[in-house]
């Protein structure tokens, strides 16, 4: 699925799926997604840049992937990504039941999130935090406008280490200046990280205001 250059796009019903090898399940920038949102039952990526790739969509309408209940991977499967598997940039998600393999970037790449965005039971496996992966595997990172809220719930980060171990976080967000943000981990496991497990960085203005609640995860 792919859209670019303007307008604005929606997609109804709760049954559409995206499955790609080689390209993104989704690509979409610069242009709005309408209020009744886009909407998939799963989006498939495999060897592809990104698996789902979203720039400068608006900040009404939203991604939402729902997967079947709390089925993993029933929202998708994005495999062995060059880049980022998801990367998400002036965009608002709603996502659910994705699983997310063998990145050879971050698993989540995040930049000036808006809005309120929910994840639940997305895994992220073969994240390698002593070789070839070398960032946070999952990173929010605002440096404007106000994220109404994030909540990242019954997730699992699982990484391993190669090669010489590394810093990296398994989350990590970050408000620089005027950024205002609320973060929520609730019942995430986080594990077979060297460094930290989540970390959380405050550089804004006084205007910018942080909200952060860590509950009930499990960090190892």
């Amino acid at each position: 699925f792919f859209a670019s250059g303007g307008g604005t796009v929606s997609l109804t019903g709760s049954s559409n799926t995206v499955s790609s090898t080689g390209g993104a399940a989704l690509n979409l920038a610069n242009t709005t997604i309408g209020s009744s949102n886009l909407n998939f039952l799963s989006l498939s990526s495999s060897g592809a840049a990104n698996g789902i790739l979203l720039n400068t969509t608006g900040a009404t309408g939203k991604l939402v992937v729902t997967g079947t209940s709390t089925t993993d991977s029933s929202g998708g499967t994005i495999s062995n990504s060059t880049g980022d598997a998801i990367s998400l940039t002036e965009a608002i998600a709603d996502l659910a039941n994705i699983r997310i393999t063998n990145p050879a970037g971050r698993g989540v790449a995040a930049t000036n999130l808006r809005g309120t965005n929910t994840w639940s039971n997305l895994d992220i496996t073969g994240y390698d935090f002593g070789g070839s992966n070398t960032e946070d595997a999952f990173s929010v990172l605002n440096t404007s406008g106000t994220l109404t809220s994030l909540t990242l719930k019954n997730s699992d980060i699982v990484g391993t280490v190669s090669g010489s171990a590394s810093g990296n976080a398994g989350f990590s967000a970050e408000a620089q200046g005027a950024a205002s943000m609320t973060v929520v981990l609730s019942n995430n496991v986080f594990g077979g990280i060297v460094g930290d497990g989540a970390r959380f960085v405050s550089t804004a203005s006084p205007t910018g205001i942080f909200r952060i609640t860590v509950d009930d995860n499990d960090f190892s």
